[in-house]
């Protein structure tokens, strides 16, 4: 089995056994998007950091230091969670370029783990999809705050206060599954809290419904995908 083809724990393991190194994990995974996403279009950025934060794993690692259980794995980040190192736009040509002030929490509890290499997609099919202490991705605050603007409000989403009024609690858990399962609890409250929502504004605001619905059918895929990592 080629190195592309192991799951994130078992090339974890290999890299901890010292049987492959960072960069040549990193390097495979650069080839095959070389390879193929001209024509599968998954990726949007790809870091340009990539094999020098993999070398510098490979060095902590033969020097005896203690690292994150994914430490060295390559790790595709979905372009609605926000990165501080590199552009985040929901594949939108409106954010194109931005590069966000602060990491969504997911993004930041992954640095915690030691994950080191980061690319960003927007395939979905390796990254969690939410950060917990927010209300929303990078998109859909942007879309929030622009209706917000249109009815002569201040959007607020300051990352100081953002986790004071989240209706999830904030779990620190860096064991995968268990950052999962806070995910997809947080993903149902948000399911209940547009479902709410859209029933409350009714036929009064026929905009703002809609933009809520797609914000809720977006929130009720990311909770089915989550549902179905926990069950693999």
């Amino acid at each position: 089995m080629s190195i592309i083809q192991l799951s994130a724990a078992d090339l974890a393991a290999k890299l901890a056994a010292r049987e492959v190194s960072s960069v040549e994990a990193t390097q495979a995974h650069l080839d095959r998007i070389a390879a193929v996403d001209g024509d599968v279009h998954a990726f949007l950025h790809i870091s340009t950091d990539a094999i020098a934060t993999a070398a510098r794993i490979d060095e902590r690692r033969t020097a005896g230091e203690a690292l994150g259980p994914l430490a060295g794995v390559p790790i595709a980040i979905k372009d609605v969670l926000c990165t501080i190192d590199m552009p985040t736009t929901a594949g939108s040509r409106i954010l194109e370029g931005w590069v966000p002030p602060y990491d969504a929490t997911v993004v930041a509890r992954l640095r915690a783990a030691k994950t080191g290499t980061m690319m960003s997609d927007i395939s979905g099919s390796a990254a969690i999809s939410r950060s917990i202490a927010s209300p929303g991705t990078c998109s859909t605050r942007a879309v929030l705050a622009q209706r917000i603007v249109q009815l002569g409000g201040e959007p607020d989403f300051s990352p100081d206060t953002l986790s004071g009024r989240s209706h999830a609690e904030y779990d620190d858990s860096l064991d995968l599954k268990a950052m999962i399962r806070t995910n997809l609890i947080a993903e149902r409250v948000a399911i209940e809290t547009y479902s709410q929502l859209i029933t409350l504004i009714g036929d009064k605001d026929s905009t703002t419904r809609r933009l809520l619905e797609d914000i809720l059918s977006d929130e009720q895929e990311h909770a089915d995908e989550l549902s179905d990592w926990l069950t693999e």
